[in-house]
């Protein structure tokens, strides 16, 4: 893309430019990729309600046309400067590194790390960076009972030793349960909640259950919206 002065600009920022419409919501809302869909029902034809928001998503035309358009033309691997299509792609990316970073308020002391499609991808990178996959030394991994398989499946994958905690008569994990476990707030490495039904945005939900333990050393975090990882 190149602006009125002839110098290229950022494909990030044209899209971003193209957004500004005089009806955003209203042009975002026409560019839903199956909106007014209709399905074969009992009854006859009938138009399809799309009730999938949370673990999905549909598609947007405007991103669809720019991947389209700005992206897959010079498709390439990352990480080279050594052909054209290489360089555009290295570039886009850390310019979508630090438009993630800006979004999420991240700051010098912060990294993004892109890890693949959806938060199960997410957790996967976190087995890794713990090295919960390590056979020689298996560690131990406490799920409560409401989890979503996003933060269930990699653990188990990795050959980790997983024990899920039963539901409270009172609602929620059985701290009971947890104490027989034998762990106790000082022997906790980490909290990572994957849930769609979050208490709160901020502060993390995680972090709740860490004060809650009393645990006061490893960190905690939330991983939200599941599976598109949004």
């Amino acid at each position: 893309m190149r602006d009125l002065t002839g110098l290229a600009t950022s494909p990030l920022e044209a899209f971003r430019t193209s957004l500004i419409t005089e009806d955003r919501l209203a042009d975002l809302r026409a560019g839903l990729i199956g909106e007014g869909t209709m399905m074969d029902g009992p009854c006859g034809p009938k138009p399809l309600v799309y009730a999938d928001y949370t673990a999905s998503g549909r598609a947007l035309m405007q991103v669809e046309r720019f991947v389209m358009e700005q992206v897959l033309p010079f498709y390439a691997n990352t990480h080279t400067e050594a052909s054209f299509c290489g360089s555009a792609m290295t570039r886009l990316r850390t310019a979508a590194r630090a438009a993630v970073a800006q979004s999420c308020g991240a700051g010098p002391d912060h990294a993004v790390i892109f890890c693949g499609a959806g938060a199960t991808a997410g957790i996967n990178r976190l087995v890794a960076i713990l090295g919960a996959d390590d056979r020689a030394s298996p560690v131990r991994v406490v799920l409560g009972p409401y989890e979503h398989h996003s933060n269930i499946l990699p653990w188990r994958e990795s050959g980790a030793e997983v024990a899920t905690l039963p539901e409270a008569a009172t609602g929620g994990p059985d701290r009971a349960a947890l104490a027989d476990a034998g762990l106790t707030a000082d022997r906790i490495d980490a909290i990572v909640l994957a849930t769609s039904t979050a208490d709160l945005t901020f502060p993390s939900a995680a972090t709740m259950v860490q004060a809650a333990l009393g645990m006061e050393r490893g960190f905690a975090f939330d991983v939200q919206a599941v599976c598109a990882g949004f």
